[in-house]
C-alpha cells in the first residue's frame, strides 16, 4: 500500500518495545488512526500528533472538551 502506510505498520508492529519509530522527528508510542494520506499517533509524552502526507510534516492535535470552556 506503499511507503506511508508500511511506516504505519512498522510503528504498531514495535509498538511497547525499546526501539522507537519516529514520524517527522516525533517519537510513536502508538497509531491511533491511519490512512494514505494522514497518520494520527500518540508520543510518549501522550500527546497527539497528525502527520500529513502531502506536506510531509506533523501537527499537534488539539482536543477541546465543550463541556469545560468558560466564557
Amino acid at each position: 500500500m506503499g511507503r506511508y502506510l508500511d511506516l504505519a505498520k512498522k510503528v504498531t508492529a514495535t509498538e511497547g518495545r525499546e526501539n522507537i519509530t519516529k514520524i517527522d522527528g516525533h517519537s510513536v508510542q502508538r497509531v491511533i488512526w491511519e490512512t494514505e494520506n494522514a497518520v494520527i499517533f500518540q508520543d510518549p509524552e501522550r500527546h497527539f500528533w497528525r502527520y500529513l502526507q502531502a506536506y510531509r510534516q506533523a501537527w499537534p492535535v488539539i482536543i477541546i472538551n465543550p463541556d469545560k470552556e468558560t466564557d
